[in-house]
């Protein structure tokens, strides 16, 4: 309603390209999943209309505003402020428990004994779960010290004993008291591949990062990935009662699949009827990871759209950023696509949808194409600068013409 008030010609600036198509494919799913189950094409619109709200209002969004290095450089900063802004807030539950979803709107979102961890408690703040608010906070953190390392924080805050580094280690600090064993290891691992990246070009572990979801999701829907042998070498890492939540999470997983098997590429639609019910209509089955919700419902073409919305612009920036950047302010732009690929991977866990990371899509999608290299004969190296020399010298020679004329 804002862009349609205040903005309303910013539509014209918008470059449609295939991979706004991906985003459209993945909101029209669930119309060919109601269509290919019976459900009639009422159903399978209301769904299309609140993917577009949920899903692509956001991409569109971050296409739309944030075109450029330097506007995708903006949102880095308001995520990093984002995240301090909910330090307070965070110290307070992790002090005195989950409470401010209660003091505000009177209700829990999920089970107040999945918040107890130790002697205190995992956020949860305005969120759907502490997982959710542990990924925010890492991506926050990370924004930080990618803002940090490339020198665009202030050297002093307000006044001048507080310097620009203290309020990211505070922030680090009290991402880890939230207690997400998940997203504190994405962050050591994203952090780490920043820095080779930024030092070294060395972007072969940020790839397979990105390879790792599409592999795994792949080799489940297949019937081909080894979940005993995983199963078993964690519980040799952090040992068989810790191990627990994980077996019965692939347990469920596995007799999910194999309902999901039986609609495999355009799933089964809405209302339930993807999950595991016994003789007496009791739901038996627990969906945590996002993968296997949207293989359920909307089947092999949903995941493809889904991974498509995501993978395909962080692909095409780690293809094409140039290595001369990466030393420049535009490798905070660059930082953006960790987060994707941190998103993409907890999706195999969890599902937390949280619409930043479609902001940051949509960015991606706008100023991806413009790293495209130019191309260059390769047999005849020169003769690329020579055609650009020509073409510089006839446009010059046109400018004063047109000037003397």
């Amino acid at each position: 309603m804002g862009i349609a008030i205040f903005d309303r010609f910013c539509f014209e600036r918008w470059k449609f390209s295939w991979m706004d198509g991906v985003a459209l494919l993945w909101c029209a799913t669930p119309v060919f999943a109601s269509l290919a189950n019976g459900l009639g094409l009422y159903d399978g619109l209301s769904a299309f209309k609140d993917a577009i709200l949920v899903w692509f209002i956001p991409y569109g969004i971050g296409k739309l505003y944030l075109q450029d290095w330097k506007a995708a450089k903006d949102l880095l900063w308001g995520i990093f402020l984002g995240g301090l802004l909910y330090v307070p807030f965070c110290v307070v539950e992790i002090l005195m428990s989950p409470q401010f979803h209660n003091w505000v709107y009177g209700f829990h979102p999920h089970e107040f004994q999945q918040s107890i961890r130790g002697n205190s408690y995992r956020p949860v703040v305005f969120m759907k779960h502490g997982l959710m608010v542990g990924m925010w906070m890492m991506s926050a953190s990370f924004a930080g010290v990618v803002l940090w390392v490339c020198g665009e924080l202030p050297k002093r805050w307000f006044v001048s004993w507080i310097p620009g580094w203290l309020p990211v280690l505070g922030l680090i600090l009290v991402f880890i008291a939230c207690k997400s064993m998940a997203s504190v290891g994405y962050f050591f691992i994203y952090t780490a591949c920043f820095f080779a990246i930024r030092r070294l070009n060395f972007r072969i572990p940020l790839k397979l990062l990105l390879l790792a979801p599409v592999i795994y999701v792949g080799l489940q829907v297949s019937g081909h990935f080894p979940n005993k042998l995983m199963i078993a070498q964690v519980e040799a890492i952090v040992g068989g009662e810790r191990a627990e939540s994980f077996v019965f999470r692939i347990e469920n997983e596995e007799i999910l699949i194999e309902k999901a098997q039986k609609k495999r590429w355009l799933g089964w639609g809405g209302w339930g009827r993807s999950r595991i019910y016994d003789d007496d209509g009791k739901d038996i089955s627990v969906t945590d990871s996002l993968w296997i919700i949207i293989f359920g419902q909307k089947g092999v073409l949903g995941l493809l759209a889904i991974y498509g919305l995501f993978a395909l612009p962080t692909a095409q920036v780690l293809r094409n950023f140039a290595k001369a950047d990466l030393k420049t302010a535009k490798i905070t732009a660059f930082a953006l696509v960790f987060l994707i690929i941190a998103y993409l991977n907890d999706s195999l866990l969890n599902d937390m949808r949280n619409p930043i990371y479609l902001l940051i899509s949509g960015s991606a999608t706008a100023w991806a194409g413009s790293l495209v290299r130019k191309w260059e004969p390769q047999i005849f190296p020169g003769i690329g600068r020579s055609c650009d020399a020509a073409f510089s010298d006839s446009s010059n020679i046109s400018n004063q013409s047109t000037r003397y004329l």
